[in-house]
């Protein structure tokens, strides 16, 4: 028997997990999990010996379903739980996976933390102990709301210790924002500071100590990134702008606003949140070091649709790129290409580390600069398009960042 499950699952998938552990037959508690990138694949493993949890559109997946259910509660029911007794802990996970508004110390955002420096195993290990050890005590009614903050104090002075050699400004203001977060404590169950004093009581020897450092340190490095990340932008970002062009009274292309946009070269996953920091940015264009290219708007300040023209150019481009004799109309209406495709957050991906086997783009730098400083116009004519395209492509790629409204032409 195994418990299938998504890529790198969420608090309430692995808090369903640790109840199948706690209160299944003995097949359920040995089963080994297995983590799954599709419905498809999870489909696969579909039958009998095997309990499918938040994907696969089965009893235990609450996702595209009209409930207000998550993949804990739905478990819960299934195990003949004790709701009344698990409901402070059932409707902690499931308002925290419904509304994302988990605490920074809370588990289901420690786990996604923890995910960014360790392999899926080790964090659904991490995950098992800390769920494992609050249901256990309220299955025995010994949970109070007296809990020992000495280890998690300690665990966060070893933290700390182990960074000395990074850049001391980043690693101060890192530390202040993660001390502010682990000491935000409102009493909530899956706070690492109760769940560490519960794992104290029946662990072994320094079993909590590590167990809070796992935890403390992955928000510690999630600080971290993002200050790192603030710092490469300032010192080595290329920034450019892109004119964001709508139709005036007259029919005839305008400038509405100019957008502040940037482009590193980096893999630090905080780019995408400290670009948007302050609103100092509009956009940002992130080369990996594998070649790979994402493009990434601010949403409060980029108007809706308008990252859909951008993508339409960029897989053009590409096309073009790739000796393509493809029509620019090919690409009106599509959200996705061999090469590029655009989410439903609007950010605009050449590959990811969900979509693994898409090829690294082969636009330069400054072709990708070019493409975008141009492409923001919501009312862009294909034949205008087309050879902006391929100025940018297939010549030397002069194009400067803002077209002068006077080379811009567009055909009613």
């Amino acid at each position: 028997m195994n418990i299938v499950t998504h890529i790198q699952p969420h608090g309430d998938e692995l808090c369903a997990i640790a109840l199948i552990k706690a209160f299944g037959g003995f097949e359920q508690k040995a089963a080994k999990i297995i983590t799954v990138g599709s419905d498809e694949e999870a489909k696969l493993h579909m039958h009998e010996d095997n309990i499918i949890v938040g994907i696969g559109g089965g009893r235990f997946d609450e996702h595209g379903k009209n409930n207000q259910e998550c993949a804990a509660t739905l478990v819960a029911r299934q195990l003949r739980v004790d709701e009344l007794k698990f409901f402070r802990l059932l409707e902690e996970v499931r308002q925290c996976d419904l509304t994302a508004k988990s605490r920074g110390q809370q588990l289901p955002e420690v786990i996604k933390a923890l995910y960014d420096h360790k392999n899926e195993n080790d964090v659904i290990t991490w995950a098992l102990r800390g769920y494992g050890a609050l249901i256990k005590v309220i299955d025995d009614g010994t949970l109070d709301h007296e809990h020992n903050t000495e280890i998690v104090e300690e665990a966060s002075i070893a933290v700390l210790e182990r960074y000395k050699d990074r850049n001391q400004h980043a690693v101060k203001q890192a530390w202040k924002r993660c001390e502010a977060i682990v000491n935000n404590r409102r009493g909530a169950l899956t706070e690492i500071s109760v769940i560490t004093d519960l794992i104290a009581r029946d662990g072994i020897d320094g079993e909590a100590l590590k167990w809070a450092s796992d935890g403390i340190e992955a928000l510690f490095l999630q600080q971290l990134d993002f200050q790192e990340a603030l710092l490469t932008i300032e010192k080595r970002g290329r920034r450019f702008e892109a004119p964001l062009f709508q139709r005036g009274s007259d029919g005839l292309p305008r400038i509405s606003k100019t957008l502040r946009c940037v482009g590193v070269f980096g893999e630090n996953r905080a780019f995408s949140r400290a670009f948007r920091f302050r609103d100092q940015y509009d956009i940002l264009v992130l080369r990996n070091p594998s070649g790979h290219v994402q493009v990434f708007s601010n949403a409060k300040t980029v108007p809706e649709g308008s990252m859909q023209i951008c993508f339409q150019a960029l897989a053009y481009a590409e096309a073009r790129k790739r000796g393509s004799l493809a029509d620019v109309s090919e690409f009106v209406g599509l959200d996705r290409t061999d090469h590029w495709y655009i989410h439903a957050s609007a950010v605009i991906l050449n590959g990811s580390k969900s979509h693994t086997g898409i090829e690294a783009t082969r636009l330069t730098d400054k072709e990708l600069i070019g493409i975008v400083s141009s492409s923001f116009d919501r009312n862009l004519d294909e034949r205008w398009l087309k050879r902006q395209v391929y100025r940018t492509v297939v010549t030397d790629g002069t194009l400067h960042n803002g077209l002068p409204l006077d080379n811009v032409k567009v055909t009613a």
